[in-house]
C-alpha cells in the first residue's frame, strides 16, 4: 500500500518546511510499474523536472510569498514552479517515502515531446541555466524516459526496474 498521505503531511515537522516532495510509483502499463524518486539535489532543478510534482505537498501560504502557477505552460509548470520557489528560498524537503500512483495519459504525457522540449528550453532559458547542460540534461531525459521502449521492441536487455503491482506494493510495505 502507498504511504498513508496522513503521514505525507507529518513531514512538515516545522513552520520553516513550505513544501514537501516525495516519491511516485509510475504505473507503466497492464502489469507493469516502476519507482521514481525526487532528487535530494534541488540545484538539480535548474537543468531538469527532478521533483516528482504528482507527490508533492504544498503549505497554502507558499503561493502568496512566491507566486502562482504560470499557467502558460501546458506541461512543464510544475518545473517551473519549483524552480521559482528553490531559487526564492522557499524551504524545500525531498522525502523517499512514495505516496502517491502515477497513471500516465495526462496533459503532459499525451504528445510529450514537443510541448515538453519547448517548454522546457524555455524554462531553461528564462532562468538563466547553461544551455549546453540543460540541453544536454534535456536529451538524457528523452533518453531514459523512450529509451527501453526502443530497446523492448529491437530485443535489446535494459537496466530499468520494472515491478508487477504486487511486487511495487510489497517493496512500499517494506519502506525500501
Amino acid at each position: 500500500m502507498l504511504t498513508d498521505i496522513t503521514q505525507a503531511i507529518d513531514k512538515f515537522d516545522d513552520d520553516t518546511c513550505e513544501l514537501i516532495c516525495g516519491s511516485v510509483l509510475e504505473k507503466l502499463g497492464e502489469d507493469e510499474y516502476r519507482f521514481n524518486y525526487s532528487s535530494s539535489n534541488l540545484d538539480d532543478l535548474r537543468y531538469e523536472s527532478s521533483i516528482r510534482h504528482p507527490a508533492s505537498i504544498f503549505r497554502k501560504d507558499i503561493f502568496s510569498r512566491y507566486g502562482y502557477y504560470d499557467t502558460s505552460y501546458r506541461c512543464a509548470g510544475d518545473r517551473e514552479i519549483f524552480l521559482r520557489f528553490y531559487l526564492k528560498g522557499a524551504q524545500i524537503k525531498v522525502v523517499k517515502e512514495c505516496f502517491t500512483l502515477f497513471n500516465f495519459g495526462g496533459m503532459s504525457t499525451r504528445r510529450p515531446i514537443y510541448w515538453y522540449v519547448k517548454e522546457e528550453l524555455k524554462i531553461s532559458d528564462k532562468y538563466k541555466t547553461s544551455k549546453v547542460k540543460s540541453r544536454a540534461v534535456l536529451l538524457k531525459i528523452i533518453i531514459n524516459t523512450y529509451g527501453h521502449k526502443i530497446k523492448d521492441f529491437l530485443g535489446i536487455k535494459h537496466h530499468m526496474k520494472i515491478y508487477s503491482r504486487d511486487d511495487a506494493m510489497s517493496l512500499i510495505s517494506k519502506g525500501d
